[in-house]
């Protein structure tokens, strides 16, 4: 017995929403970009030497707290890992 047009049709939507389900976590995005990137700071105040005004996190290092104050770093991009973001500062 030869398949039936709707047979066809329901099996390649079921492929296909197989498919989406899969591959739906890895282009989860937000407002602000990629869920968990990784950016380059700099600190603007107080800053007592250039080993202690760069920094490599997912959020602002300074979220929640006082003390100094951080912002990304001018011409910075986001990353998916710490290492690439940490390439970045080293080069900044």
């Amino acid at each position: 017995m030869k398949p039936e047009r709707s047979q066809w049709v329901m099996i390649f939507l079921s492929l296909a929403l197989a498919t989406g389900v899969f591959l739906w976590p890895a282009g989860l995005r937000t407002a602000g970009g990629q869920i968990g990137e990784w950016r380059v700071w700099m600190k603007v105040s107080p800053c007592s030497g250039k080993t202690d005004w760069v920094s490599v996190a997912k959020e602002n290092p300074t979220t929640g707290g006082g003390g100094p104050f951080f912002e990304q770093f001018p011409g910075s991009h986001s990353w998916s890992t710490f290492a690439e973001a940490m390439a970045e500062a080293t080069t900044l």
